[in-house]
């Protein structure tokens, strides 16, 4: 069985549980278990809504942040984080920008 390649794949979880309830119903006529484990799949491997996310805060990246983000990197010790603040964007997208994951106009590479 192939593992995804972050986190857990609840859906593909959900989707071979149910495979193995059938197959126990029809193979050996088990259906106090397989339906036990389809309950398991409809109650506890699921995700309820949270609802609406929050409004990002971040401003969107130009070629102006990015520049003046390398700019701070270069010349000064500031962490990450500070410079983030100081050009109110995320601290990953300095990161992104520190290891040239980022072009210069802000755009993932």
């Amino acid at each position: 069985m192939k593992r995804p390649k972050y986190g857990s794949d609840i859906p593909e979880a959900r989707l071979q549980l149910r495979g193995i309830a059938s197959r126990l119903r029809a193979d050996h006529g088990l259906d106090d278990i397989a339906w036990e484990i389809e309950a398991i799949t409809d109650s506890l491997l699921t995700r309820k809504y949270s609802g609406r996310q929050a409004p990002a805060t971040s401003v969107p990246l130009d070629a102006d942040i990015v520049q003046g983000v390398q700019h701070y990197l270069k010349t000064t010790d500031k962490s990450q984080q500070e410079i983030a603040a100081i050009f109110n964007i995320n601290a990953g997208r300095v990161s992104e920008i520190a290891n040239r994951l980022r072009d210069a106009t802000g755009k993932v590479k």
